[in-house]
This record gives structure tokens, C-alpha cells and sequence, in this order.
């Protein structure tokens, strides 16, 4: 078995297989996700897994293998910023309301091979205004520079975060829906908004420079 995310050096086998990952972000994000962080923490039961050694500046640090792709097992340090590269994204019902589950791998740090999400609401299908201060499209505007589009609504994040490497700002998610304290090991990080494209060109600006 081989690991090639981020900067995994080594793979160890104790003993058994870790937990089956997800085959797609449909699959790693089913209805709302306090249920989904709930149905998590049940399944993880004690025993050996598979492990992973990440490599970070000052040491080698264990990285159990399901976890190292599990957007919801990445939590940083209170309002920290990080480094990310778009890596897939999802339409999901959550709270009720559809909702673009976008996942990012962290480059950079402690953290660095991890993944974590940003949530950003979904425009309505053929919608033909879009409200300026709306997630998709500050989002759009903070990645490109540039006005958003008349047809936002009918693209992906994916047009505008794709092929490039972003600094992003993050919270925690530390209490559940009904404003219950969770656990530190049920708590996680979200994304919270793009502070600079520091790297490569997504689908949009190549667009707009053709």
C-alpha cells in the first residue's frame, strides 16, 4: 500500500485495516453534518491502524490514515490561516438549504496533506440575479479579482478555485447545532474566506485573459 498525498513518507500496518475511505465528497459528506461528525465518532472504535508519518519541520508526526483525508478530523488553532489548492467539491442538503461542500488540501505546516472543507451556499438554478454579498460570489471575487459573472449561478467552485493555491482564513466548529460543547476530538476547522491567490491560474482568469 502505497500513500502519495501531501507529504506522507511512510506507511505503517498495525495489525488492521483502517476504516473504508470515501470514494467521492458525496460519499464523505451524507445530509447534515452534525449527524455525519456523530455517526464518525461511533464508528471509531479502540485498536490499532494503519498509520502515516508526516513529515513537519520539526518532526514526524503520526497521521492515522482514514482521518488524513477526512475534512472533518482537521482542526487548527483558533482563527488560524493556512495555505490550500482546491482538491473536489459537492452539492449537498445541509441545514435544509443547498450547499457547495468544497474540500482543500492544506500545503503548508503541521497540517500540511490534510484536508479541510468550506461550505458556501448554493445559487438556485437558473437564477438571474445574484446578490452581491452572497457566499458564491464573494468567494468568486476574492479567488479572481473580478466581477462575478452574470451566469454564477450555473458554475461550479471549481471554475474559480481550480488549478490555483489560495490563503484562506479558518474558525472552529466547537459546538453542535444546539449550541452544545463538543469534545476536542469532535471538534474541527472550516474555512471561513480567501485572503489571496498566491499561486497558479483557475478556469476563470484563464477565461477572462483569452
Amino acid at each position: 500500500m502505497t500513500a502519495t498525498n501531501g507529504n506522507i513518507i511512510a506507511l505503517e500496518a498495525h495489525g488492521c485495516v483502517p476504516p473504508t475511505g470515501p470514494e467521492g465528497a458525496g460519499d464523505r459528506i451524507q445530509g447534515e453534518v452534525q449527524q455525519d461528525v456523530a455517526r464518525r465518532a461511533a464508528s471509531k472504535a479502540p485498536g490499532a491502524r494503519a498509520v502515516v508519518a508526516m513529515q513537519t519541520p520539526n518532526e514526524t508526526v503520526p497521521v492515522l490514515v482514514d482521518e488524513l483525508d477526512d475534512a472533518l478530523a482537521t482542526l487548527l488553532p483558533p482563527n488560524a490561516e493556512a495555505t490550500v489548492s482546491y482538491v473536489d467539491q459537492a452539492q449537498k442538503k445541509m441545514f435544509g438549504r443547498a450547499t457547495w461542500v468544497v474540500r482543500l488540501r492544506i500545503l503548508e505546516g503541521d497540517h500540511a496533506g490534510r484536508l479541510i472543507s468550506w461550505w458556501l451556499r448554493a445559487l438556485p438554478h437558473g437564477a438571474k440575479r445574484v446578490a452581491r454579498g452572497s457566499s458564491i460570489c464573494t468567494s468568486f471575487a476574492a479567488a479572481t479579482g473580478l466581477r462575478p459573472p452574470r451566469d454564477l449561478a450555473r458554475r461550479r467552485p471549481s471554475y474559480w478555485l481550480a488549478d490555483s493555491q489560495y490563503r484562506v482564513s479558518t474558525r472552529q466548529v466547537v459546538r453542535d447545532v444546539h449550541g452544545v460543547a463538543r469534545a476536542e476530538t469532535a471538534s474541527y476547522s472550516v474555512v471561513v474566506a480567501i485572503l489571496a491567490r498566491v499561486a497558479g491560474v483557475s478556469p476563470a482568469l484563464r477565461e477572462r485573459t483569452r
